[in-house]
């Protein structure tokens, strides 16, 4: 049966959900044919150049905020309108029905933010000639960078600094966009489902949990960044040696780095699996339908 719910939510979503996509791959196939052109490279069109990569950046974020706010208004009509009358009386248990709106979500939220990746480096690729490859890439975290402490001056590799191998870093990104994403869905449907118990001002209720969630999570991040800030402080403020050396430095630098991804893809983590159990429980317990 989730099956089927899965397959009526992508029918339904895919309606709003495919033109926006369709969109940007419109878009970004006219920048290639523009890029490749080398037509934006002149001088004199250099103001235009700029005003199209503002708006495409423009659009680019519309693109996401519209995404996210579709999924959460379509996730609140169909649950707690006059539509969750429908949906209440199928023979599945509302976790499934949770279940189903959030995987759809996930999918379509991992998809927008993949094509907007994808784009962007097409975009770029075309800029210049597609002559940039992983092996480049590669070679950029394999290059040197130059720390000059107070008394050395050593040379050491951008994967050093981070702390992570180019395939380790890629795969903690990939990890976080995935958690993000998840994240973002949980989290935007056990608003709704918070915001619903106001039984005169629904809506209301739902964007004030929006943004009580948007400020807790801006806590917590902030939180990790200013305690792996204090750890270093103390680190430093210990060390018996007055002289900072440029050794110090790449080690203070792959200290921040190393435990930030990590630490950011387990609080976007633990917030997600708030807002899911959120809106499960209510969704099972306590549901106010218009």
């Amino acid at each position: 049966m989730l099956g089927k719910l899965i397959k009526h939510d992508f029918k339904a979503t895919g309606k709003v959900m495919l033109p926006l996509n369709l969109i940007l791959i419109v878009v970004t196939a006219l920048g290639c044919l523009l890029m490749a052109s080398r037509l934006l490279q002149r001088a004199e069109l250099l103001p235009l150049t700029f005003l199209l990569l503002f708006a495409y950046v423009m659009m680019i974020i519309a693109l996401g905020t519209v995404t996210s706010i579709y999924l959460i208004v379509h996730f609140y009509r169909t649950m707690f309108t006059a539509q969750g009358y429908l949906s209440f009386t199928l023979p599945v248990s509302p976790w499934s029905l949770l279940h189903s709106k959030l995987i759809v979500g996930f999918v379509w939220t991992v998809v927008e933010i993949t094509l907007s990746i994808l784009s962007a480096l097409l975009l770029v690729g075309a800029a210049s000639g597609f002559r940039f490859s992983l092996s480049d890439l590669a070679q950029v975290f394999s290059s040197t960078v130059s720390l000059n402490g107070e008394t050395t001056v050593i040379s050491t590799s951008l994967a050093e600094i981070l702390g992570y191998s180019p395939a380790m870093l890629l795969t903690l990104l990939i990890l976080l966009m995935l958690v993000s994403c998840f994240y973002s869905v949980a989290t935007g449907y056990g608003s709704a489902a918070l915001g619903q118990l106001y039984a005169k001002h629904k809506v209301v209720g739902t964007v004030l949990a929006l943004a009580g969630t948007y400020l807790l999570t801006q806590i917590i991040i902030g939180g990790i960044m200013i305690s792996i800030a204090l750890k270093l402080v103390v680190k430093i403020s210990s060390d018996s040696s007055a002289v900072l050396l440029a050794e110090d430095m790449a080690g203070i630098m792959r200290s921040i780095y190393q435990p930030l991804f990590p630490a950011m893809i387990l609080a976007y983590l633990v917030l997600g699996i708030a807002g899911y159990l959120a809106a499960g429980i209510i969704m099972k317990r306590k549901v106010n339908l218009d």
